[in-house]
């Protein structure tokens, strides 16, 4: 897996991209590539020393970090990138959110009365000040750091809440793990940084995890504990039904879990899955650490403030079945929800693509000129998944003609340019 993303408001774009680049061992897609603003450094500083590590103030506070966020022809991201010191990964990983708005795209993408502000409020409330578990943190990221220590200084030398986990491994013998979990403040963003070596803050409280969190092999451990910096370990989400999880990765990506574990006790359970399994990387390089796509049910909902995850889930996929139909019609603003597989085999593609369209689900295509600027083929498509997230698939180098009604990535302006990011003209009803 190459990134996870999450869709943003356009006032929390720039406080967004101040947490990430401040907070975590990252830089930013325009650092990566050499054509970051000479005083970006400056302006995360500045933003962090203002608040932006903070809960919003009020509903337009953050509108005063939006000088950090890049500004797109036809939106703005907050786009980094890991750090990650020892050994390269096949793929790299990002850390991507967008505000993608709408270039000609009758009604916007904001559908079905859902908007992100809105859920960006309703994660800011069901989370607070993460003094306790919620169900709403089974949506996250989850890295690997031996150092626990240097995240935890900067956090709470600026008043970043923090909630402490100690978990048991799946191995019985093994050692207990620990995880660190953080919420960006005011959007859908939340992170674990994992470790088998505990923080030493002696003032910092531990709770007790009743069940493990991720399984490791014994040769992903050993290469993990000799490593610096951060290593990705998985994508997380929650759905009400592993089961439909599991019918669902099976008949459309050919994927069988990896792990299942539910704890005996509370019913709580997860599967995940590994998208670089032989079936759809036969032969391909793989990575040293296996990046897995976890699923998380919790049966007793009852700690939330006033929206289950399974209320959201719903809520997604509803509007996916109305809205999401063609690669030629609308894209609902949650398909900036997703988590990428990159490199993936043409064939496999084709696959995933014609499984979708004997389902009757809708699934969103962008096309690209080829190097050589003459033929036009498939670059990437986004397809539903249960609980209304989606992944992004990104075909590899085999060349994949495209249908002439498939949309550019890149389009043309009215004026004859060719737009930089995110100026669609989709038809989206109100």
């Amino acid at each position: 897996m190459s990134k996870s993303t999450f869709a943003l408001s356009m006032i929390h774009t720039g406080k967004n991209l101040a947490f990430k680049r401040f907070f975590f061992p990252v830089v930013s897609e325009e650092e990566a590539t050499g054509v970051e603003r000479p005083n970006f450094e400056q302006l995360v500083g500045d933003a962090i020393a203002n608040g932006a590590a903070l809960p919003d103030e009020s509903e337009y506070s953050a509108k005063r970090f939006e000088d950090v966020a890049h500004l797109e022809t036809c939106g703005a991201t907050a786009r980094v990138r890991l750090r990650t010191d020892d050994y390269q990964l096949f793929s790299e990983f990002h850390l991507h959110g967008v505000h993608a708005d709408r270039y000609g795209s009758a009604g916007g993408r904001e559908v079905g009365g859902l908007t992100v502000r809105e859920v960006e409020r309703i994660f800011q409330e069901e989370l607070g000040g993460l003094e306790e578990y919620s169900p709403w943190m089974d949506i996250h990221v989850g890295l690997y750091d031996n150092d626990l220590d240097s995240y935890l200084r900067r956090f709470l030398d600026h008043g970043v809440a923090v909630l402490a986990l100690r978990w048991p491994s799946a191995d019985e013998k093994g050692s207990p793990l620990y995880s660190l979990i953080v919420h960006a403040p005011d959007t859908q963003e939340v992170f674990e940084i994992i470790s088998t070596t505990a923080p030493r803050r002696i003032s910092l409280v531990f709770r007790d995890f009743p069940m493990t969190r991720h399984v490791f092999q014994q040769d992903e451990l050993r290469l993990l504990v000799n490593s610096s910096g951060p290593t990705p370990l998985h994508i997380s989400r929650s759905h009400y039904d592993l089961d439909a999880v599991k019918a669902h990765y099976e008949q459309f990506f050919d994927l069988e879990p990896i792990y299942e574990v539910r704890d005996a006790d509370t019913g709580v359970g997860f599967v995940s899955f590994w998208h670089q399994s032989v079936k759809t990387f036969p032969g391909g390089e793989v990575d040293p650490i296996r990046m897995q796509v976890m699923y998380w049910n919790r049966p007793d909902q009852s700690m939330t403030v006033a929206h289950t995850t399974a209320w959201f889930e719903r809520r997604l996929e509803q509007l996916n079945s109305q809205y999401m139909r063609s690669y030629a019609s609308c894209w609902p603003i949650w398909g900036d929800n997703h988590y990428g597989v990159s490199a993936v085999p043409a064939a496999y593609f084709v696959s995933v693509r014609q499984r979708y369209d004997d389902a009757g689900i809708g699934y969103m295509l962008f096309k690209q000129y080829d190097r050589e600027g003459i033929g036009v083929n498939i670059y990437t498509g986004y397809f539903p998944l249960p609980g209304g997230m989606y992944i992004e698939i990104q075909v590899n180098s085999d060349p994949l003609p495209a249908q002439p009604d498939v949309k550019f990535w890149k389009p043309t302006m009215e004026d004859g340019s060719v737009s930089v990011n995110y100026c669609w003209d989709f038809t989206c009803p109100p």
